[in-house]
């Protein structure tokens, strides 16, 4: 898969970089393939290398302690998971899994570290991605603590809709967590 760089031009954190950059990343990269259900990395996993989402879907899950699957994201396209264990080479925080076909770029850990020390714009786009994570994380704990039972339904019915977008009629369709399809006019 690993060729002249194209394949990076739809993931925003490479598009700072010159053409040749990208070829190197891509050619030092590794490449991955994984079937939707398949996991790509385990939550205390020793493994360090950042992931870069060519195509498909993928899905960072927790575990409760009595196995209940906690979805906290997924990701398309562009986007990129593991940059924590990049950085503070602590195991990793959470687990992730194909949720269709999927193909990743892994990056080092030392690459990455290099590349962001070598490139201020890539090291902002770190820290704002970071920054988003944790502001998501403080409202998430503020509903769970603030809200009962319905509200907190409510609240994530409305996130979800706001993150899917309309259709031309204006309603959001929802399939997923969710025991039945919700059809929502958000304002």
């Amino acid at each position: 898969m690993a060729g002249d760089g194209r394949e990076l031009d739809r993931i925003h954190f490479f598009s700072s970089l010159a053409q040749r950059e990208r070829e190197l990343i891509s050619r030092h990269g590794k490449w991955k393939k994984f079937n939707p259900g398949e996991p790509i990395i385990d939550r205390q996993a020793e493994s360090r290398d950042i992931y870069f989402v060519v195509t498909g879907r993928v899905r960072i899950i927790i575990y409760s302690m009595g196995g209940r699957e906690v979805a906290l994201a997924d990701l398309v396209p562009g986007e990129y998971f593991g940059e924590l264990a990049a950085i503070d080479g602590a195991p990793r925080s959470a687990s992730v899994m194909a949720v269709e076909a999927t193909v990743v770029m892994a990056m080092s850990p030392e690459q990455f570290v290099r590349l962001i020390s070598e490139h201020p714009t890539l090291a902002l786009d770190v820290m704002r991605r970071l920054t988003s994570i944790v502001r998501h994380a403080t409202d998430r704990i503020m509903e769970l603590s603030t809200l009962g039972a319905n509200n907190r339904v409510h609240a994530e019915l409305l996130r979800q809709a706001r993150a899917a977008g309309r259709d031309d009629s204006g309603k959001v369709v929802l399939r997923g967590p969710f025991p039945f399809t919700a059809i929502l006019r958000v304002a």
